[in-house]
C-alpha cells in the first residue's frame, strides 16, 4: 500500500500493488514513479497557484472563466436544466490594507493576506473557485440554484473577516463588488461590472457588498449604453 500525497503532503489517495514476488527493488521502483508523479502535480500546482496564499491565480482565472461560459452556452443550447443555475462573479477588496502595511509593514501585510485567503477557504463552499488577483484584490467565482443565495454567501464571509482578530493588527474588513455571469459575457465584462460595484461599495461606506445590476436598477450606476462605459455617481 503506497500513499499519493498532494503538494501539502496530504495524503489524497492510496496504490495498493498486488504482485507475486514484493522484494526491494519494486518496492523502489513504485516509490521513484510515485515521485515522478508528485514532482509532476506540484509543478501544475506552481503554475496555477498563487505562492503566498495558495490560491488560483489570475493566470488560471482566464481558462476557468471561459470553461464556464462555455458550459453555460451548451446549456443554454440544449435547454439543459442546470441553465436555471445561477453564475455570479465577485470581486473582494481589503479595506484600508495600505494603512496596515504601512503601520506594521509587509511581512505583517502578507500574513494579513494570508490569513484572508485561509478564512476564504473555510467560510466558501468546495465548488466556489476562489483567485488571488495580486495585492490585496481576490475574485470568486460562484454558482447558485437561487438568486437568494448569492447576498447571503458574501456577507457571511464579510461578517466573518470582521469578526476575526488578525494578529497585531486587529480588526480588517473587506468590501465586495458582484455580478451575474451570462452565457454570452465576456470575462472582460465581467471583471468592469463587478469593479464598478466594488468601487461603489468602498465609496459608500466600506465593510459591505454592492451587486451591480441592482446598482443600475436604482439609478446609483449609469450604464453609457452607447460606448459600452460605465459611470459612477
Amino acid at each position: 500500500m503506497y500513499p499519493v500525497k498532494n503538494t501539502k503532503d496530504h495524503t489524497v489517495a492510496i496504490v495498493a500493488i498486488e504482485a507475486m514476488i514484493c522484494d526491494s527493488q519494486l518496492h523502489e521502483v513504485i516509490t521513484s514513479i510515485l515521485k515522478i508523479y508528485q514532482n509532476f502535480t506540484g509543478l501544475i500546482n506552481d503554475n496555477e497557484r498563487d505562492t503566498l496564499t495558495g490560491l488560483l491565480n489570475r493566470k488560471t482565472f482566464d481558462y476557468k472563466i471561459n470553461k464556464i461560459l462555455v458550459q453555460m452556452q451548451e446549456e443554454a443550447k440544449l435547454k439543459n436544466d442546470e441553465a436555471n443555475k445561477a453564475y455570479f462573479l465577485a470581486i473582494f477588496d481589503i479595506d484600508h490594507f495600505k494603512r496596515v502595511n504601512d503601520e506594521f509593514g509587509h511581512l505583517i501585510g502578507d500574513e494579513v493576506l494570508l490569513l484572508f485567503s485561509q478564512l476564504m477557504t473555510q467560510t466558501f463552499r468546495s465548488r466556489d473557485q476562489i483567485f488571488r488577483f495580486g495585492g490585496e484584490e481576490f475574485v470568486g467565482v460562484f454558482e447558485c440554484s437561487s438568486h437568494d443565495d448569492i447576498p447571503n454567501v458574501l456577507n457571511r464571509f464579510r461578517e466573518k473577516v470582521g469578526g476575526f482578530d488578525f494578529p497585531q493588527v486587529g480588526k480588517v474588513t473587506v468590501s465586495a463588488g458582484y455580478t451575474q455571469i451570462f452565457a454570452y459575457d465576456l470575462p472582460s465584462q465581467l471583471i468592469d461590472h463587478s469593479d464598478l460595484a466594488l468601487y461603489f461599495a468602498k465609496n459608500n461606506g466600506r465593510n459591505r457588498v454592492s451587486f451591480y445590476e441592482q446598482l443600475i436598477a436604482d439609478g446609483a450606476l449609469q450604464e453609457n449604453k452607447k460606448e459600452g462605459d460605465i459611470e459612477l455617481f
